[in-house]
């Protein structure tokens, strides 16, 4: 029994207590939604960087917490600004694509061929990630200025920030003399080195460069609501290691179907916005304890996380959950044929060779 705990959750101290402060900020802000006068939209952006920050922390645990966090302050500046030019450019098809494409280079070229934990590319990989969320939001809030939209963003990062320095200051004592968070990266240092050109990471940017843009296509000429689940998920689970990839389309669609299962039954029984904001609690806590343990569990915890705060804002939840299904799929299908498509080229280039 241990064993299957151990493999699917997280339950080390520092990352239980970014479980909590982050369930905490985002269930509060959903409990106001309706009391503070926010346009929904910029409420759902600013829970959006409460969980880049979360994200970050989760990578960089092991670092000493003031490099955690300012690694999250760094990330958030950087996010604030590529999500709100993703809002911006959403309506324009052929500056996004020119974007998405220098993102996925950047994203494959800082890639460790030794398939280890590279810090500054999961990073650049959040960020492409937020671009692509925010160039979903435009098509039905045009009318909000980018500007609200990177600043509430902003904000929900800087309160998830801010909790996290008050943690360091409640245990700042019991943390210096705790080695395994001694750990001081030379940031800009190790920025720099992370970029690799070889052929592995050529071949892994230019299929991320091909799936990811395909799925935008797709999603931007059928008018997909929320069409940004599709590159999102094809920026996700597209890996330079092909066992790697298809172990990633493996959990991400079970875990989705899974968690559409779990999500609609809690859509049908469950109306009341205070019930379902109190539910965000326990969902974003076990999502942030699997993340670095299990990809499958935690995308059931995601998605259950979403449809439950899309639901939140009168959004239709059926609905919602059917396009998750058919995002994901979809998404998948394009990431397969382009990782095989680009392994087969590269074996017929091989062989003239």
């Amino acid at each position: 029994m241990r064993n299957v705990v151990e493999k699917y959750f997280n339950l080390e101290f520092n990352v239980i207590i970014l479980a909590i402060r982050t369930a905490v900020l985002i269930t509060c802000i959903s409990l106001l939604q309706d009391y503070l006068k926010v346009n929904e939209a910029l409420i759902v952006a600013c829970i959006f960087g409460i969980f880049l920050v979360a994200l970050i922390e989760v990578i960089t645990i092991d670092l000493y917490i003031k490099y955690s966090l300012l690694y999250g302050i760094l990330s958030l500046c950087v996010s604030s600004l590529i999500f709100a030019l993703g809002v911006h450019v959403s309506n324009n098809c052929y500056l996004t694509v020119a974007i998405l494409i220098i993102a996925s280079c950047l994203v494959g070229f800082s890639n460790n061929i030794n398939n280890k934990a590279n810090v500054n590319s999961i990073v650049i990989l959040f960020i492409t990630n937020f671009f692509i969320i925010g160039n979903g939001f435009t098509n039905e809030h045009i009318h909000i200025s980018m500007l609200f939209f990177g600043g509430f963003f902003f904000l929900g990062g800087a309160l998830m920030v801010i909790s996290g320095y008050g943690y360091y200051l409640i245990r700042i004592r019991q943390l210096k003399n705790d080695y395994k968070y001694l750990i001081k990266p030379d940031l800009f240092k190790e920025l720099l080195n992370s970029f690799q050109v070889n052929k592995i990471n050529l071949l892994f940017a230019i299929s991320l460069a091909m799936a990811i843009t395909i799925a935008y296509l797709v999603e931007h000429f059928l008018k997909v609501p929320q069409g940004y689940w599709m590159p999102m998920t094809a920026l996700l689970i597209l890996k330079a290691n092909h066992d790697l990839s298809r172990q990633a389309m493996q959990y991400r669609l079970i875990g989705t179907l899974l968690g559409t299962l779990v999500a609609l039954g809690i859509c049908t029984l469950i109306s009341n916005k205070f019930i379902l904001s109190l539910l965000l609690f326990p969902t974003i806590f076990l999502m942030i304890i699997t993340l670095a343990r299990h990809y499958g569990a935690y995308v059931f915890f995601l998605t259950n996380f979403i449809i439950i705060l899309f639901k939140l804002f009168d959004q239709n939840g059926e609905i919602i959950i059917r396009h998750r299904i058919i995002d994901t799929v979809t998404a998948v299908i394009i990431v397969a044929t382009v990782v095989y498509g680009v392994l087969l080229l590269d074996k017929i280039y091989t062989r003239k060779i």
